[in-house]
């Protein structure tokens, strides 16, 4: 799995390390001073202009930052701190209604009864959500990072706390 997204990642480089090249030779081969965020180059399929390739590179280079474990411990505090007074319910999985026996579709709600996350651990319906407001907004405020940084933090959590490797959070507003 890693290697594929090493992988991955080394191709989008390369990719978007090709698409510079492109523009940076125009660059180099004209006799006049040319503006880079007006050159375009041909990527993705598609003809790009500087400032495209630019926010590309950005978002790219953004992406791939590694969240520090310092992060991740403190990202899982302040998760653990939204939970704090919190009830779970089990879920029967065909009716959507709530269970007296133990399943495993789990509903989390807050202190005030409100809907925090559902998760389900059976291979047939794996899935893990949350709410939007009351935990990404949040999350999101305190530590001012971006949806892939989140993302990559919540992943990391939801493997470890809930012991769900290979799924995908997904918010739900």
């Amino acid at each position: 799995m890693a290697n594929n997204k090493t992988k991955e990642k080394l191709e989008r480089a390369n990719v978007l390390l090709k698409a510079m090249c492109e523009i940076c030779t125009t660059l180099d081969n004209s006799r006049f001073v040319l503006n880079f965020f007006e050159q375009s180059a041909h990527y993705d399929g598609t003809d790009c202009d500087g400032s495209c390739l630019w926010e590309d590179v950005k978002s790219f280079l953004e992406e791939s930052k590694e969240p520090d474990k310092h992060t991740q411990e403190e990202f899982n505090k302040a998760f653990n701190e939204i939970l704090e007074g919190s009830t779970q319910r089990y879920m029967n999985p065909e009716t959507g209604k709530v269970s007296k026996k133990k399943t495993s579709n789990h509903q989390v709600l807050n202190a005030k009864g409100e809907w925090l996350l559902s998760y389900d651990t059976d291979p047939n319906y794996f899935y893990f959500q949350y709410h939007y407001g009351r935990l990404f907004s949040i999350l999101r405020e305190k530590f001012s990072f971006k949806l892939g940084e989140f993302q990559s933090l919540m992943k990391s959590m939801v493997e470890s706390r809930y012991k769900m490797k290979g799924v995908t959070p997904n918010a739900v507003l």
